[in-house]
This record gives structure tokens, C-alpha cells and sequence, in this order.
């Protein structure tokens, strides 16, 4: 059988699935990615690519591929959102800050795609 973990953000911490095979096998929630057990399959929910300012083109060319299901595809963060530690609160980035962008790697908002 073939394990595999499907990982999730959940506020501050990481939901995940184990299946084992084609059933589901248990779920629970970690603090830290390097708590995950060793697994043949990982696979973890974020983004991989910041855009500079507003929806990358990825995120709006996905979105009209997927025509009724587009309220699924959610658009990556601008770098800013992520990167700026003096943006705390809702009002400051006008909701647009998702939960997880303040629990991510620091050096995340060094990458970006826009295309």
C-alpha cells in the first residue's frame, strides 16, 4: 500500500489526511510541516509563486478554464501581502491577506510569477 498525506492550512497550523491505499486512513492537525510523518506522497495546499500586485494571469486563466467551478480557484497573495510585517489586521490590507500568508516562510515573498 502507498501512503500518502494530503496537507492543508488550517489558521495557524496544517490539517492532514492520511490515505492509505484508497481509504482514508486518519486525520489531525500538526504546528510545524516537519511534524509529518515519513510518506511515499505528499501533498501540500499553498502557493508556490507570489505575483507582483493583484491576480497573476495563472490565477484568472484557471479561473475561465474551470467556467462554473471558478469560485474554487483562489487568487495567490500579492508578495506585499505576505512580505510586510506591519500589515496585521484586516482593515490594514482590506481583507485581502489570507490567514496562513503571516505563518509562511519569510523568504516566500521572494519568489514571484506573474505570468
Amino acid at each position: 500500500m502507498t501512503l500518502a498525506l494530503g496537507v492543508d492550512g488550517f489558521g495557524a497550523r496544517w490539517v492532514v489526511a492520511a490515505v492509505d491505499g484508497d481509504q482514508l486512513a486518519d486525520v489531525w492537525v500538526v504546528e510545524r510541516l516537519d511534524e509529518l510523518p515519513t510518506a511515499q506522497i505528499v501533498g501540500v495546499d499553498m502557493f508556490v509563486a507570489l505575483g507582483r500586485s493583484g491576480p497573476r494571469q495563472v490565477d484568472r486563466w484557471c479561473r475561465r478554464e474551470v467556467g462554473k467551478l471558478s469560485s474554487s480557484v483562489f487568487n495567490a497573495p500579492p508578495r506585499r501581502i505576505v512580505t510586510d510585517s506591519s500589515l496585521h489586521t484586516y482593515d490594514e490590507v482590506r481583507g485581502t491577506r489570507p490567514v496562513m500568508a503571516r505563518y509562511l516562510a519569510p523568504d516566500m515573498g521572494t519568489h514571484s510569477q506573474d505570468s
